[in-house]
């Protein structure tokens, strides 16, 4: 009988997988559809109107909101860990990554260029110790963590990476730039590292 158990629970895990396996990369419409109804009890909430992609790999889903008229573009990584929090009608472009490990919140209408990277978390070389998760954690340097916020109608250039620094309001960030520190509300900030070169006229849209 524990035999029989044994093998039963093996093979839900199989099909389980399967299932994830199909959700994730079924293309088209119905692969959307299927995928937002999949998320929908998978996630810490979901909104109405909005896409998750074909490819996009969600960990820890429960520590993940997005809100609603958001599109999670294809092949798109969002690591929960901490917690992710993504307000409404954002775009994640594609083959960006999205880490949690600190904490993170995207504000509403952000828009994240296609291969950007956004850490709220990082292992330190610091302390004589190891720099990455395959060490047990005694033998493992401290992994520095802050909460980032990318405030409403941040705009994040392609290519980007963000490393424990926050986004003020309208903030925009150039293609290719490499943000460590916080950049004001309604600044254009270029370059590695990334610095203010002008200010961007706040947006006058109502809310919608």
């Amino acid at each position: 009988m524990a035999k029989i158990l044994s093998v039963m629970r093996l093979l839900l895990k199989v099909l389980d997988s399967l299932l994830v396996m199909i959700v994730t990369y079924l293309p088209g419409g119905f692969g959307n559809y299927l995928r937002y109804r999949y998320y929908k009890k998978k996630l810490g909430h979901l909104g109405e109107g909005s896409r998750i992609d074909q490819g996009v790999i969600i960990a820890n889903p429960k520590k993940v909101s997005i809100g609603d008229h958001t599109w999670i573009d294809k092949n798109v990584i969002i690591l929960g860990d901490k917690g992710v929090e993504i307000g409404k009608r954002v775009h994640v472009a594609q083959n960006c990554l999205i880490q949690g490990g600190g904490t993170l919140k995207i504000g509403d209408y952000v828009s994240v260029a296609s291969g950007s990277l956004v850490y709220s978390a990082t292992d330190t070389v610091f302390g004589g110790k190891g720099t990455n998760p395959m060490f047990p954690p005694e033998y493992r340097n401290p992994v520095a963590r802050r909460r980032v916020v990318l405030g409403n109608h941040a705009f994040v250039g392609a290519r980007t990476v963000i490393i424990l620094a926050s986004l003020g309001e309208g903030s925009v960030v150039g293609a290719g730039s490499v943000v460590t520190k916080d950049i004001s509300a309604w600044k254009i900030a270029v370059g590695a590292p990334a610095r203010p070169i002008k200010d961007r006229p706040p947006v006058t849209l109502k809310d919608i």
